[in-house]
């Protein structure tokens, strides 16, 4: 996968999670037995921290800056934090959102 490709992916992810975690947030109050959007949210942020780690070997791979490089590895533990958060997560705090503002 090229730079460009990733950047693209993460960034449709990121939108994703924000939109399904608010999305779930604010549906608390209805008594649904089921979440669909806590599915969503969860399948995201895997596939984010899996687009951070290949966006982290490619700019490696590439002789890119160490900031760069950093900012790739940090924003793939954050990811972690997040879908760790969001597995025990109580729905009264929008908590996958917040973890998305601190990506770099």
């Amino acid at each position: 996968m090229e730079l460009s490709e990733i950047v693209d992916l993460e960034k449709r992810l990121v939108k994703s999670i924000k939109h399904n975690c608010l999305m779930c947030h604010a549906r608390r109050n209805f008594e649904r037995p089921e979440n669909p959007e806590k599915e969503i949210v969860l399948a995201s942020l895997d596939a984010l921290s899996s687009a951070y780690e290949d966006k982290y070997n490619v700019l490696r791979k590439g002789d890119s800056s160490v900031a760069r490089i950093t900012a790739a590895k940090e924003n793939k533990r954050l990811s972690l934090d997040a879908l760790a958060e969001c597995r025990i997560c109580d729905r009264q705090v929008d908590r996958a959102n917040r973890h998305m503002v601190e990506l770099k």
